[in-house]
């Protein structure tokens, strides 16, 4: 193993590891909560959540568009192919 990929792996151990350790304080150290709690709350989480979700789908599905569209465009200038004329309308 080379020494990049050994430092790497340490940087990522150390980091599971503080994950770890915090997550143990957090709930070794948990107190009750006495608070209310709408009910309507979890809604507007599932609805954020949702929003999110449609966002990253139509921004991935944007910038899948936008690279096979530049391989495409990349592909026909390669090979010297030309592209043909635009169409007048009538």
């Amino acid at each position: 193993m080379n020494n990049t990929s050994a430092r790497g792996l340490r940087r990522t151990v150390c980091c599971v590891a503080g994950v770890v350790q915090i997550a143990t304080l957090l709930c070794a150290f948990e107190k009750p909560a006495y608070a209310y709690v709408d009910p309507g709350s979890g809604y507007v989480l599932f609805q954020i959540m949702g929003s999110m979700l449609a966002g990253a789908a139509f921004f991935v599905r944007h910038r899948l568009r936008r690279m096979f569209r530049l391989a495409v465009d990349g592909d026909s200038s390669s090979t010297g192919q030309a592209e043909a004329p635009p169409r007048e309308e009538r």
